[in-house]
């Protein structure tokens, strides 16, 4: 399934809808389901959020694909080339009045994820994040 969305915010649910949609098709449920629920908002608010130096509309583009024992979500936006995973993770020893800002939701994704994968082609960003699921 592929969509494209704009970078504002009142698109979120437009990608949120497409993504249960695209459970219900794929016959998920549980914690696969809510693992790729949980990335694909951290995501598309992180870009949406931060991504953009103008106020312009921009295109955002989704494809949500289960392929065998794989789920993937493909994320392509020209927003400023940022890796996400290139990032360290919070400092969980501190409280969180002591952390510092920010992190936290990528840290989530990475843990939610089996595999999350960025790369930078042409002007795009291009992340890949993928959940194995269980032999049945």
């Amino acid at each position: 399934m592929r969509i494209e969305i704009t970078n504002k915010l009142d698109e979120l649910p437009v990608a949120m809808a497409a993504m249960e949609e695209f459970a219900a098709e794929a016959g998920l449920g549980g914690e696969p389901r809510h693992a790729m629920e949980v990335a694909l908002d951290e995501l598309l608010n992180n870009i949406i959020s931060y991504g953009y130096r103008d106020a312009a509309e921009h295109k955002i583009q989704v494809e949500l694909l289960a392929e065998d024992d794989r789920l993937s979500i493909v994320i392509s936006d020209d927003a400023v080339a940022f890796n996400p995973f290139e990032q360290d993770p919070p400092d969980m020893s501190q409280s969180v009045e002591e952390r510092e800002p920010g992190g936290f939701g990528i840290h989530i994704v990475r843990k939610l994820m089996d595999e999350c994968v960025y790369r930078r082609c042409g002007e795009r960003n291009i992340v890949t994040l993928c959940k194995y699921l269980a032999p049945a």
